[in-house]
């Protein structure tokens, strides 16, 4: 996925957190993967996957609206974090 490969700003670590996350992938073993391929920004990379870990592994958050699309790799299709029907997390 070029996703890895990208700088890692905002919304390129939101794309990889949403997938590691929707996949099950630890947080760590995810951030580690994401900086052997990227080049080391591990502590810009570990904060950012920690807040959005947070966001969608608590249920009274304030942004428990919030979706996030992601690739199932055991479905082979998108599905959501927080959203609703099929491959839904």
């Amino acid at each position: 996925m070029f996703i890895f490969v990208e700088e890692p700003k905002s919304d390129v670590i939101k794309r990889v957190a949403t997938f590691m996350y929707g996949n099950y992938v630890r947080m760590s073993d995810g951030v580690e993967c994401y900086n052997a391929c990227n080049g080391m920004h591990r502590r810009y990379v570990d904060m950012s996957q920690k807040a959005w870990n947070h966001v969608w592994e608590n249920d009274d958050y304030e942004y428990q609206r919030h979706k996030a699309p992601y690739y199932s790799m055991v479905k082979k299709c998108y599905a959501w974090i927080k959203g609703e029907g099929v491959g839904s997390v």
